[in-house]
């Protein structure tokens, strides 16, 4: 999407400080868009979260309203292209750094070592 759009602005303040820690999960998306604003020239990111009562059948569109009854709750995110270069760039240097998968069960191999439950 970012190399179909042409950047007009300047970059955006690099940020590679640490995450603050711990890091606790307040809820997991399932379904995700990603929409290219033409008027405010802008990315839009938009996740539904996953709830316990959520079926397969479930269509985004019918759920995407604030007024649905029942609706999983929605995060809706609007970005420059450039907070979104600065994103992708902070991204991939996380997952640059990562640990290597099991080539057996394809969870992260902890420097330590890794207990594998294909192997034991």
């Amino acid at each position: 999407m970012l190399r179909e759009v042409k950047n007009s602005e300047g970059a955006a303040p690099r940020d590679n400080e640490p995450l603050e820690m711990p890091i606790e999960s307040e809820f997991s998306l399932g379904v995700m868009a990603l929409t290219w604003q033409i008027d405010s020239q802008m990315i839009r990111f938009e996740g539904q979260a996953i709830t316990g009562d959520q079926g397969d059948e479930v269509i985004f569109d019918e759920l995407a309203s604030d007024e649905t009854d029942g609706a999983p709750p929605i995060l809706r995110i609007r970005i420059t292209t450039s907070q979104a270069r600065s994103f992708i760039d902070r991204a991939s240097n996380v997952i640059k750094a990562g640990r290597p998968p099991c080539m057996f069960c394809g969870a992260p191999i902890n420097p330590d070592g890794h207990i594998c439950p294909r192997m034991n």
